[in-house]
């Protein structure tokens, strides 16, 4: 089967290996043709052939991962070329390297090198284990994973999260050429492995950290040379980038690189050697300037971040004013110049080492070096801000930080990603709101490249699968009498449904105000609260117990699947973003000063794409079955509220007071139950 002409993929071809009698067919359970896929195909391989980007909706049940990974496989078998697939959740990136692939392998008959590329904390780091105190807790644990891991992924390591992180590799300790145990380090072993790999698959965060370096020309850089790239979860990407080209500062950060406790091995070491060499002057230098400055800027660290936090108590966390640091500038000024002294005095130790024994290794004298030239530059972009740049600048109290943020992601993206590569492929089940992508374009800065669009109907029946209930009348979320009045319909749903049950927040505050009342009267269901355990054990007590409620907030109204274990699902509130979060509030302020609605432009289809998130952990198969109740009535009273309805498919709904609401919902289920 000829699948390629010259340098393009056949689209035709292409598709037909989701026919009912094509390999994959063969090798997948209960396979089904699905029009929308092979159309989603021919999409991708189409924006591949004509090197363009594509913005695609596709809905759970379509077999998204498949249609891009056979389109990507099959590019790299006939064009030679690497490929990089992103997704936001480690969930998928298991989902794609145990399932999707190995299937695709076996129907291609291809063995192509394939890698997961991640960052350095997430691998065994074998000379903090050596340097482990052998009674250290779980000590037994951690030298079983050492010699039986593959990758030294410690994703698959069982221990606390204080253990892994204590044994996890870091950037800022790590030796490099210089450790023991470069050779047979994981983490380096991976790089090597990426370096040499076809398809890499990877997370958002890392991919946009190394096209920084990259664009930098800064040598951390994980990622080879690619062109083709796959976003997958692509909804998240504005966020990542946001994180990824923010600064901040704190005194943690400042006292990991100037702490001197943590370098006296590093100089003990060198001042071995030099006594040999030079018995005076390099000696001298460091115990007499050097080792003393290190101190002198820790307590210049320590004072001027007491004096901030005295400093900002009673302000608000937006810094819009040049004035704002006048009252700690001196102490400001102060540590900045200790800085600077120190690394003059270290380049001069440098280039004299270098002089008198050229075999003496520097590596990490020079990045104590750069780490102090990278604290000057934080403490003067954060601290000395020039506010009529592009970057917000606020800071958080418990615990103190600093952080500047873009305002508008839209031209990073473009230059160190649109700009960069022949095609990008963005998926997800949630990037339009209002039936089109434009606002999703604009935020990402995607509008000039025309890129190539789809949006595909729903997979499942909701018509028949979903009963949406919404109460009316009802309080409003900021009324008095909602958390009672709310409460009361959460048990009556609850208990006809026998638990089974998520509730989604959008706070803390409102998810403890929930769990409070109803453990007081809870006798016969499980409550299970994030917080109270990791996330994969709170879904898998969810799972294996009958009668569960859990409590979640942001991270739980995505990237869960529970196929076949929840009965009701309810929304307790419209997810908008807090109003007056310094970035949030600059990026409106953007709105305002181009003419636009903030409200109706920004916080309305940010409020969407998680609304639809939320909706979509019900219904998981065509075999699911359940109740959506959400709580906040402003979908009804509000004009922007038919915004949201329209964003969600088609289902059996209900808009009507609490006990007409109830006595409609055991109907319903009555009615699925004799189907």
């Amino acid at each position: 089967m000829k699948i390629h002409q010259d340098d393009q993929l056949d689209i035709d071809t292409l598709s037909c290996f989701l026919d009912i009698d094509s390999p994959l067919a063969k090798i997948i359970p209960s396979f089904e043709k699905r029009l929308d896929q092979k159309e989603m195909v021919k999409q991708i391989a189409t924006a591949f052939n004509t090197h363009k980007h594509a913005l695609i909706e596709a809905p759970t049940g379509i077999g998204k991962s498949l249609c891009y990974l056979l389109c990507a496989m099959l590019h790299i078998k006939h064009f030679d070329t690497t490929i990089v697939i992103s997704t936001h959740t480690l969930n998928l990136q298991d989902q794609l390297i145990k399932k999707e692939i190995p299937i695709l392998q076996q129907a291609l008959d291809f063995d192509l090198p394939i890698e997961i590329a991640k960052g350095m904390n997430n691998f065994f780091c074998l000379r903090k284990f050596h340097d482990l105190d052998p009674h250290t807790e779980a000590h037994e644990t951690l030298e079983h994973f050492m010699t039986t891991t593959q990758t030294g992924d410690t994703n698959a390591l069982h221990v606390s999260d204080t253990i892994k992180h204590k044994i996890a590799c870091e950037q800022e300790a790590c030796e490099q050429k210089r450790c023991p145990f470069f050779k047979e380090c994981f983490f380096f072993q991976n790089k090597k492995r990426v370096q040499k790999a076809r398809l890499i698959i990877t997370n958002h965060h890392l991919l946009l950290l190394d096209l920084k370096h990259k664009f930098l020309e800064e040598k951390s850089a994980i990622l080879p040379v690619f062109e083709h790239l796959i976003l997958d979860e692509a909804h998240h990407l504005e966020d990542v980038a946001t994180k990824v080209f923010s600064k901040h500062l704190d005194r943690k950060k400042c006292l990991q690189i100037v702490k001197l406790s943590s370098k006296q091995s590093l100089f003990t070491h060198l001042e071995k050697k030099l006594v040999h060499l030079d018995p005076k002057e390099n000696l001298d230098r460091i115990q007499m300037h050097i080792k003393p400055l290190f101190l002198k800027l820790q307590e210049a660290i320590f004072d001027l971040f007491d004096a901030l936090k005295e400093h900002v108590h009673n302000q608000p966390p937006r810094i819009t004013k040049k004035t704002f640091f006048a009252p700690v500038d001196s102490m400001i000024t102060h540590t900045l110049t200790l800085t600077e002294t120190l690394t003059t005095q270290l380049d001069h130790l440098i280039q004299d080492i270098k002089t008198l024994d050229k075999n003496i290794d520097v590596t990490d004298f020079l990045a104590q070096k750069e780490d102090l030239e990278h604290l000057q530059e934080d403490i003067e972009h954060l601290l000395e801000p020039d506010l009529n740049d592009d970057s917000v600048y606020f800071f958080e109290k418990h615990p103190l930080c600093f952080y500047s943020a873009p305002k508008q992601i839209a031209p990073l993206l473009q230059r160190l990603l649109f700009e960069k590569m022949e095609s990008v492929i963005l998926c997800s089940a949630t990037l339009s709101t209002n039936q089109n992508f434009d606002f999703f374009k604009t935020q990402l800065g995607l509008d000039s490249y025309e890129p190539i669009e789809c949006q595909y109907p729903p997979c499942f029946d909701f018509k028949n699968q979903v009963f949406l209930a919404i109460p009316n009348p009802h309080p409003q979320p900021n009324e008095h009498a909602f958390l009672e009045r709310s409460i009361d319909l959460v048990w009556q749903t609850v208990k006809h449904t026998q638990g089974k049950t998520f509730i989604l927040f959008t706070s803390f505050e409102m998810l403890h105000r929930f769990y409070d009342k109803m453990e007081e009267t809870n006798t016969d269901f499980i409550l299970l609260k994030q917080g109270d355990l990791p996330k994969p054990k709170l879904l898998e007590a969810f799972e294996a117990e009958e009668k569960t409620i859990l409590f979640g907030t942001d991270s739980f109204w995505e990237g869960v699947d529970t196929k076949g274990h929840m009965q009701s699902l309810i929304i307790t509130k419209l997810p908008f973003k807090v109003p007056t979060h310094p970035l949030f509030e600059a990026r409106q302020e953007s709105f305002l000063n181009e003419g636009k609605d903030p409200f109706l432009e920004l916080a309305i289809p940010k409020a969407i794409v998680k609304f639809k998130q939320g909706f979509g952990r019900l219904i998981r198969s065509r075999q699911d079955r359940g109740i959506v109740l959400i709580l906040d009535n402003r979908l009804l009273k509000k004009s922007y509220g038919q915004m949201f309805l329209h964003s969600l498919p088609e289902c059996h709904t209900c808009f009507e007071n609490q006990e007409i609401l109830l006595q409609k919902m055991k109907e319903w289920s009555v009615t699925g139950s004799n189907r």
